[in-house]
Order: C-alpha cells, then sequence, then structure tokens
C-alpha cells in the first residue's frame, strides 16, 4: 500500500486517501501506544469473556450463549477498523484501494447491524427468564438460541449486502479522493460518488434505521415488561437478584445506543470534523473495550469463572478439581457431618459421588424448574446466590463458592439443607439414590453391613417424598 502526501488529490479510479487523526501527529507515538493498548485490552478482554463461558459448565446457559455471539461481534467490529486507525497513527496519511474501503465499509455496517439484533435477542432472553420463569428451560432451548444468534449473523450481512450491491454500478467523481475519516463510514464514502446516488443513499439511511430501531424498540418493550414483572416481586433479594441480572446487558445497551445517538441522530453539521472523528471513536474503539469490563464487573459469575480460568491455567498443579473418596470423607469428618441429622459419614460420601463423582465443577445441566445446581452436592442456586450474598439466602454464600475445590462451604450449606426434611426430599441425590433402600448402609462397603440407626429420620424423610418435593430446588 502506498501512502499520499496532504495536496495528492489525483484522479486515480482504484484508490482513496484516509485523511485520519492528521491533527495528531504532533504528539508522536502517544496515540499510537494509547489506541494499541486499547485495542489488546478489547480483543483479550472479549476473548477471556468467550474462554470463562466455554470452561464453565455453569455458565452453558442462553445468556452467556448469547454473550459469547457478542462478544465475537466486538472483535470482529473492532478489528476491521483499528488496526487500519494505528497504521494512519505511525505513517499519517494513507491510500486504501476502493474495493477495499467498500468492504471495510461492508464489514462494519454488517457486525453493527448484527450487534443491534443480538442485543435484543438477548433482551428478549431476559424477558422471557424474569416474566415466564418456568416455561423458559422450554421455549429459549438450545435450538432456538442457535436459530435467533444465526438470524442475528445473517440479516446483519444480508441487508448491508443490499446496500453494497446498489453502490457497485455507480462511479467516482474526479477530483480529489480525500474522505476526511479514519475509516470507510456510509456517509463520507457516498459522497464520492457521482451520479443518482438518491436510491444509495435512501436505502442506506432506511435500511441502518430499520435495523438499528426495530432491535431498540423490542428491548425497550421487552424491559418494560420485566420492570412490570419485578417490581410485583416484593421487596428483597428476590427483587435484587432480578435487577441485577439484567443490570449487565442493560448497560451495555445504553452504552452502545448512546453513542450510536451522539454520532448519528444528534445534529453534527456545524461539528468540527475532528470532534466527530472522536465520538466516531467512541462506539468503534472504546464500546467494545467497555462491554467486556462491565460483564465482568457487574455479573459475579463470570468474575467467578475467570478466576477459576486463571487458578486453572497457573496453579493447576497445586489444586485437584476431582477430590478421592478418602479425601472427601476426611474433609466431612472434620466438619463435623458423622451423624449430622442422623446421616453416617458413609451416607454424606455415598452422595458426593452420586451426584458429583467427587467433581467440584460438576454440571447436569439445567433442572426442570430452570435452576442450576453447583459443587460437589450439586447445591440447587436457590439454596445459594448467582450474583451475591444475601442474609436472607439458605446458606448465605454465592453460588460461585460452590465451585471453587473448598468444599467447607459446601459442607456449610449442606449442614442448612439437611435441617429440613422437605428440602432433603427435594434434593435429586437422596430421590434418586437414598430412597431407592431402606437401609444405605446395607448399600455401603464403609459400613460392613450394620443396621441403620436413624430409622426415624428416614421415616421423616419417607414422609416428606409422599407429600412432594420442595418446589423450590
Amino acid at each position: 500500500m502506498r501512502r499520499q502526501g496532504s495536496g495528492d488529490c489525483e484522479n486515480q479510479t482504484a484508490w482513496l486517501v484516509l485523511v485520519g487523526f492528521g491533527e495528531l501527529q504532533s504528539l508522536g507515538f502517544l496515540p499510537f501506544v494509547l489506541f494499541l493498548a486499547i485495542y489488546v485490552v478489547t480483543v483479550g478482554g472479549n476473548l477471556l469473556i468467550m474462554l470463562a463461558v466455554a470452561s464453565s459448565r455453569t455458565l452453558h446457559t442462553p445468556m452467556y450463549f448469547f454473550l459469547c455471539h457478542f462478544s465475537l461481534l466486538e472483535i470482529g467490529y473492532t478489528s476491521n477498523i483499528t488496526p487500519r486507525l494505528l497504521q494512519s497513527l505511525l505513517e499519517g496519511r494513507g491510500a486504501i484501494s476502493l474495493a477495499g474501503c467498500l468492504l471495510q465499509f461492508y464489514m462494519f455496517a454488517s457486525l453493527a447491524a448484527a450487534e443491534c439484533l443480538l442485543l435484543s435477542a438477548m433482551s428478549y432472553d431476559r424477558y422471557l427468564a424474569i416474566c415466564h420463569p418456568l416455561r423458559y428451560p422450554v421455549l429459549m432451548s438450545a435450538w432456538f438460541c442457535s436459530c435467533l444468534a444465526a438470524a442475528s449473523w445473517l440479516s446483519g450481512f444480508f441487508f448491508s449486502a443490499v446496500t453494497l450491491a446498489l453502490a457497485a454500478p455507480l462511479s467516482l467523481c474526479p477530483g480529489c479522493r480525500e474522505i476526511d475519516h479514519y475509516f470507510c463510514d456510509f456517509a463520507p464514502v457516498i459522497r464520492l460518488f457521482c451520479g443518482d446516488v438518491g436510491i444509495l443513499w435512501g436505502a442506506g439511511v432506511g435500511i441502518s434505521g430499520f435495523l438499528t430501531l426495530a432491535p431498540f424498540l423490542l428491548i425497550v418493550t421487552s424491559y418494560a415488561f420485566v420492570l412490570r414483572a419485578v417490581l410485583r416481586i416484593p421487596a428483597g433479594p428476590g427483587r435484587q437478584k432480578a435487577f441485577s441480572t439484567c443490570s449487565s446487558h442493560l448497560s451495555v445497551v445504553g452504552v452502545f445506543y448512546g453513542t450510536l445517538i451522539v454520532v448519528y441522530v444528534a445534529p453534527t453539521n456545524h461539528m468540527a470534523p475532528s470532534l466527530r472523528k472522536a465520538f466516531s471513536v467512541l462506539y468503534t474503539v472504546l464500546t467494545p473495550m467497555v462491554n467486556p469490563i462491565i460483564y465482568s464487573l457487574k455479573n459475579q459469575e463470570v468474575k467467578g469463572a475467570l478466576c477459576r480460568l486463571w487458578e486453572d491455567c497457573f496453579f493447576a498443579a497445586y489444586k485437584a478439581k476431582v477430590f478421592t473418596k478418602c479425601q472427601v470423607a476426611q474433609d466431612l469428618k472434620a466438619q463435623g457431618m458423622d451423624g449430622v441429622q442422623g446421616y453416617s459419614l458413609a451416607d454424606w460420601v455415598c452422595l458426593a459421588e452420586s451426584e458429583s463423582s467427587f467433581d467440584t465443577q460438576a454440571f447436569k445441566g439445567t433442572n426442570a424448574d430452570g435452576s442450576n445446581a453447583y459443587g460437589i452436592f450439586q447445591l440447587s442456586d436457590s439454596w445459594c446466590e448467582n450474583e451475591k450474598p444475601s442474609a436472607e439466602s439458605l446458606c448465605n454464600i454465592p453460588c460461585s463458592k460452590l465451585m471453587d475445590n473448598d468444599i467447607s462451604d459446601d459442607i456449610v450449606c449442606v449442614k442448612e439443607v439437611a435441617k429440613d426434611p422437605k428440602k432433603m426430599s427435594a434434593w435429586e441425590g437422596v430421590r434418586l439414590f437414598w430412597s431407592e433402600s431402606e437401609n444405605i448402609l446395607k448399600r455401603s462397603h464403609w459400613d460392613h453391613g450394620s443396621p441403620h440407626p436413624q430409622a426415624a429420620w428416614m421415616a421423616k424423610l419417607s414422609l416428606g417424598l409422599s407429600h412432594g418435593t420442595d418446589a423450590s430446588l
């Protein structure tokens, strides 16, 4: 690629000049280092979120499935623009071929449109999760999630291709081919074409308006229903948890649409070109960097997954992911679990083995009521807190603590669950394992066939099973 000076405005049919941020040349390498750092943080942050979701089974849910696609869009979005911006900061004005310029515009428009559509799909997911929690696992199935994500990608690339096809028959105007921008945006590029550009301009504005406004209206409508449903919840941890699950997504929507409004809706006719370019940096460079920060700071599950990913990468040699039966027995005995609520140490060891095979990060999938289970005992997230500890939760610990390799938190929570026979009967491991035999100790090689000494408490458990399980599991 060849460079062109400030006065080089020759009539060339194949090459254009991107002016970029020429006024920053006087600052030396500082702008380049700054934008390079932003780009590295953006790509690295979004990759980390994708790795965290892929490595944590508890994050294999529709919300985080969409978040992975969103992160992938952000990486493509910023990688389409920032490398050329970095080059212009080093070299000054640079030439770009007409084909390269149109390709950059096509990728920019396609990814931006797909991002708008994906944000609306994420808001619809939150609407179903909060307004229809019992039907949510069925409505938001893996197949439906894949269809929504694929439709977002394909629609963005298809409608942008329509705009590009309308520009193909047009020719460039003779004279100066300067684009006073740092990337090939729609308006600066259209001004370089001669002929009847009215159809192209109208189609571009119409398509971009539809792909931006329609998802925004769907987002607003979804969260209007969510807000109405949340306000019906009595004040307390339930309402706080419902709000917290939506706060990250709402923050991202606000940042994304806020910057779009500043650049494309607010009047900029009398704004200096350098100021317009500065506002464009907000949504092309800074917003993709802010989004992973928002999700990692506001979401305890993502933070927990990132911490576990860090530990797995750098401290794998010093921690065991899967306990042995002896290790579990020793920890249970140290925490005084032998005889808790009439159950022997062997009972608890067998329960842990049947639930997780002693794997602290075991995940069996979402339960029928939409809840998830965590840790070596597969404790329900109705007993812990997904976002942060609450004094009103049964175990008063975040669910992420049940996924680490310190099972003392798990044992404390098990003690709380064991106080209520109905909660014990709602435990899948109890229903499928302990209730298969009148005497669990006969099934275990730990007791050498001794009779069960806690028949009365087992009778209470059987009574709980006969009256149905606890729906809160």
